[in-house]
């Protein structure tokens, strides 16, 4: 079964065109907003405790800020400035301060309507007595109770999305910034009856309405790139214009009537006058942002052609550079359909690039092949790594690599797909690969043989010691048989290995010491065998050497050191220093080597055959007289 393309919807809604610089404009002006009506709270709390009646009642509105008015919006402006967080413990926090918005709100809305007295209205601090246009001391007006509602409803529910596009927080916050502005519109035009909902309730004073307008302001613009706001942030000529336009539409007429009605109250000039001098400030105003804007977009625009052109040129130098690739090259979309190919691509379907460029993977490979390239193209795409895949088709071996094309936000919005022939290689590797396992094969022969060899050896001198009654002679056959077979059990050990060239020396010397016990009839039980030896390897040309030094010295012990079978141990370790050297240390408790005996230069055949075997493979050697005898080897490995 074909599987679904990946984000085909999400691809053509997202947010290539979405402006980073206004989605972050309107994110710190949200932040603003909280702080602002953060101080507005704390400001008005200030005067209630100082009896600062400027601000709790300025000189333009003829109504106070209730106190929990006043708590309200320090705990609505944390509640907006804890939306800057995305953790789960910040979002917390701000829908709890918005329910406690909301619920005072509520409450005081119950108040009025079953006519009771819940005691928050003055639970704090008592109002001024016979405050003006003050239903009940202390109690904040319906609209104001409205407005919280609204507002800490809406950062409750800011990151809820009933359907597409949208969001019920930015209506809730619309319906708010509404309320608020009507009321603003009253005291402009002198209309109390639009100031509260009945003349024998509070009012709203002017300082809580522009309030309300900032707050509802921060939660619309709290999320930027949601809902209704998608429109305003994109990075188009329609979205630049409403972002310049619509504050001054908006807001302008109304600072222009508040101005004038101002100055026509202190006399300064009649209704004609003040309706003239509207006129002409408005066309003034929206003339001059108007103007400023379509400015604006004149240069985006050519900026836009510049880079059209651009684009245009830098395509036919990539199209050229793709057809100059001898290999298959295809860029496509993450629905699979081909943006652009080169000749080669085209030419493995015995088409034309005209033919092919916009068709989808999908309609040009068989089924079996486009779910495979589809996997792989998934997983370039949720990883944002590279992907290589080998396949087999008609005999020919192709090498197909996926690189992810990402945007300005580091999103995967392409996939080049490059696929190479490397039948050649293939085959010269397999050619490789059979000529090397040949030659293991004939190592492992060789190998085998020359331990075949060397134990033939060793058996034609066991069987000629049987034959001998003398027992120097004796003994000088069997050091020459232990000797062979030390050799031979190297090439034994490099027959079993798996590299053919290494000598892993734990079990090498494990082997050794436990054929030299068999051959001397030796007890374990009455000189014990100590093995200190590390993970260590060695080549070839060190492990024939090692292997004699080892034999030499571990049969001298075994002779030597415990006269009339006495107990005691040896103790073999070997360990890697630093700059690659390996020491080897031989060492028993025995009755030593006698002063006497200088073991550089003694008629002993096996100490001569050590000294002879350390220089060979380019090493020092120390005699330690301290405990018995001890001999420290040190020799780099191979």
């Amino acid at each position: 079964m074909t599987p679904e393309p990946v984000n085909a919807k999400t691809v053509a809604n997202d947010s290539p065109v979405v402006s980073a610089t206004a989605v972050d404009m309107f994110r710190k002006t949200s932040w603003i907003a909280s702080v602002f009506v953060f101080a507005v709270g704390v400001l008005v709390i200030i005067g209630w405790l100082g009896s600062i009646h400027s601000l709790t009642k300025p000189f333009f509105s003829p109504v106070s800020m209730k106190v929990n008015t006043a708590i309200a919006f320090v705990l609505m402006g944390l509640s907006l400035w804890s939306l800057r967080g995305l953790t789960i413990q910040t979002l917390l926090i701000s829908k709890a301060l918005a329910l406690v918005v909301a619920l005072i709100g509520l409450l005081t809305l119950l108040e009025y309507h079953l006519n009771l007295n819940l005691g928050i209205d003055e639970a704090l601090i008592a109002d001024i007595p016979n405050a003006p246009m003050t239903s009940h001391p202390g109690r904040m007006s319906p609209l104001t109770a409205i407005d919280f509602v609204l507002l800490g409803i809406a950062i409750f529910v800011i990151d809820v999305e009933i359907r597409s596009k949208f969001r019920p927080s930015q209506f809730l916050a619309i319906a708010a910034g509404v309320i608020a502005s009507m009321t603003i519109i009253g005291y402009v035009y002198g209309v109390e009856s639009m100031l509260r909902l009945s003349q024998y309730l509070t009012a709203i004073a002017l300082h809580t309405s522009i309030a309300f307008i900032i707050a509802a302001a921060g939660v619309i613009f709290a999320r930027p790139d949601k809902g209704l706001m998608l429109f305003f942030v994109k990075d188009s000529p329609g979205s630049i214009m409403a972002r310049r336009l619509f504050a001054a539409f908006a807001f302008a007429p109304l600072l222009i009537d508040a101005v004038l009605v101002a100055g026509r109250a202190a006399g300064y000039y009649d209704i004609s006058k003040m309706f003239a001098i509207n006129e002409i400030l408005l066309t003034i105003i929206i003339a001059s942002v108007f103007l400023h804007t379509a400015r604006y977009i004149n240069r985006l625009d050519d900026k836009r052609r510049l880079a059209d052109n651009s684009y245009r040129v830098s395509e036919a130098n990539v199209s050229a550079l793709m057809n100059a690739i001898t290999e298959s090259v295809a860029l496509i979309d993450l629905d699979c359909t081909l943006i652009t190919v080169n000749d080669t691509f085209a030419m493995r379907f015995n088409k034309r690039k005209q033919e092919i460029i916009g068709k989808n993977l999908r309609d040009i490979l068989a089924p079996v092949l486009f779910e495979t390239r589809y996997k792989a193209i998934e997983e370039v795409i949720i990883s944002k790594e590279h992907v290589s895949a080998e396949d087999i088709r008609a005999g020919i071996t192709f090498v197909t690599n996926y690189y992810p094309v990402f945007d300005a936000e580091n999103k995967v919005r392409a996939v080049v797909i490059y696929a190479r022939d490397i039948t050649l290689r293939k085959n010269y590797e397999n050619y490789l690969l059979a000529s090397l396992r040949e030659k293991e094969a004939l190592m492992r022969e060789i190998h085998h043989r020359v331990k075949n060899n060397l134990q033939i050896i060793s058996g034609l001198i066991n069987l000629q010691l049987n034959n001998i009654t003398d027992k120097t002679y004796a003994e000088m056959f069997t050091e020459t048989k232990n000797r062979i077979r030390s050799i031979a059990l190297v090439h034994n050990k490099l027959y079993q290995s798996k590299g053919l060239s290494d000598v892993d020396l734990k079990q090498y010397i494990t082997s050794l010491t436990n054929e030299l016990f068999h051959t001397f009839g030796i007890n374990k039980d009455t000189i014990a065998l100590t093995l200190d030896v590390e993970d260590v390897t060695i080549g070839i040309d060190s492990a024939v050497p090692i292997g004699l030094i080892i034999n030499e010295l571990f049969t001298n012990a075994l002779k030597y050191a415990f006269p009339n079978k006495t107990a005691g141990k040896i103790t073999i370790s070997t360990h890697k220093k630093d700059g690659g050297e390996i020491e080897l240390i031989i060492s028993d408790n025995g009755i030593g080597l006698p002063e006497a005996i200088n073991f550089k230069d003694t008629q002993s055949l096996g100490l001569h055959l050590v000294n002879i075997l350390v220089g060979q493979i380019r090493g020092t050697i120390e005699l330690d007289r301290t405990l018995g005898t001890k001999f420290v080897i040190r020799f780099l490995a191979d």
